[in-house]
């Protein structure tokens, strides 16, 4: 459910303010907030309460993300290349995220 209305408000912000400034904002935010934790981390080691925090940020980032992905290509693709692009995009975005996560 809480994936479904971030795609929802997701889609609302990069209607309002533009899927590029979005892009940029949700970048810039999941920079900083990856060098937080990392500054953190080494300083006084992780906890479980920070790694759920960043988490759950960057899951909120990673939909914010797709939405404005599908946004931005509408804005530079051809419209017969469009449907391709966005299939590109998710199917890069699912492998980045695939390649991220350790196996069981």
């Amino acid at each position: 459910m809480p994936t479904v209305v971030l795609l929802l408000l997701g889609g609302t912000v990069a209607d309002r303010f533009g899927a590029r400034r979005i892009m940029i904002l949700g970048d810039a935010t999941m920079l900083a907030v990856l060098a937080g934790l990392a500054v953190v981390v080494l300083g006084h080691g992780a906890s479980l309460w920070l790694l759920d925090a960043a988490s759950v940020v960057r899951g909120a980032l990673g939909v914010l993300a797709s939405v404005t992905s599908a946004g931005f290509a509408a804005g530079v693709c051809a419209a017969g290349l469009l449907s391709c692009a966005v299939a590109g995009t998710t199917a890069l975005m699912g492998l980045a995220g695939s390649a991220t996560k350790r196996p069981v």
